[in-house]
Formats: structure tokens, sequence, C-alpha cells
């Protein structure tokens, strides 16, 4: 019970926080859950790997803690989006509320759900993952997007 309650105040009060900047993941939810889920369960799976890789040596220890724990902030970030996008869902004209009621709407019913005896587990699973692929497509829009805004260079005007 106390799980779910932070649950809900971290996931509302990170919609929230991110209110303005969370349109684009939600666009991009909103084209392709299917492909969101997917990234994020190879991400899901890449980031365990590699966290037991470096857990395997006694240096690597600490850098695997700090791996996972990245991973967990963007799995939490990305939870955020899913809770919007099920408040959208789920709330009468979403447009005209505030991002952290729709928010508060969605968390409300993922955590609802997710108490029921193992099918609760198997949703927040799935929850999860999709929350990390819409946080890793995000992250990956941003980087992109950094790139391309980069000064050409004499190289880039094919000259040598």
């Amino acid at each position: 019970m106390a799980v779910s309650i932070v649950l809900t105040l971290l996931l509302t009060v990170i919609a929230a926080a991110l209110r303005e900047t969370i349109r684009v993941p939600l666009a991009e939810m909103q084209r392709s859950v299917r492909r969101v889920g997917l990234t994020g369960l190879f991400v899901s799976v890449g980031a365990v790997a590699f966290c037991a890789l470096l857990a395997a040596t006694l240096v690597g220890i600490p850098f695997a803690v700090l791996c996972f724990f990245l991973y967990a902030v963007a799995a939490i970030v990305g939870l955020a989006v899913v809770a919007v996008w099920i408040g959208r869902m789920v709330v009468n004209d979403p447009a005209q509320r505030p991002v952290w009621v729709v928010a508060l709407v969605g968390v409300s019913l993922l955590v609802a759900f997710c108490n029921i005896p193992f099918v609760g587990l198997l949703l927040f699973c799935l929850a999860w993952v999709v929350g990390v692929g819409v946080t890793t497509h995000w992250l990956w829009m941003l980087w992109s997007m950094r790139k391309g805004r980069r000064r050409p260079s004499t190289l880039d005007n094919g000259e040598l």
C-alpha cells in the first residue's frame, strides 16, 4: 500500500514537472506503442546484461550500480509518460485539464490494476518496459536533434 502511494505521488509530480516537454514522448507513444514497447524490451535486456557484466568484476560493481540507477530513473520517467497516456484515454477532454490531473487519473488506474495478484505484476512489467522504451526514444530524438544542430565544417561542405 505504501509503495502504491509513493508511486502515485512520484509519477504525478514527475508528470507535472515535465508538463511542457511530455508532448514529444506522448506523440511517439500514440504513433506506435508496439515499437516503443519492443524498444523498451531490448533496452531492458541490454541494460540487465550490461549491469551483470559490469558486476562480474570487483571494480565494475559501482559502475553496475550507477548503470542500474540510471536505468531505473529512465523507467520511472517513462512510467510517468505511460500514466499520462492512460489518463488521456480515460479523461473527458484531456486538453482542458492540467497535466497533473490527467497523470493522477492514469497512475491511479495503473496502480489499481497493478495490485491484482499475478496479473498486476505482468501489467506493471509491461508498463515498465513501455516506459523504458518511450524514454529511450525520447532521449534518442533529443540526441539526434542536438547532433543535427552542429555547425557544418569544411568536410560537411565537400571541401577538403
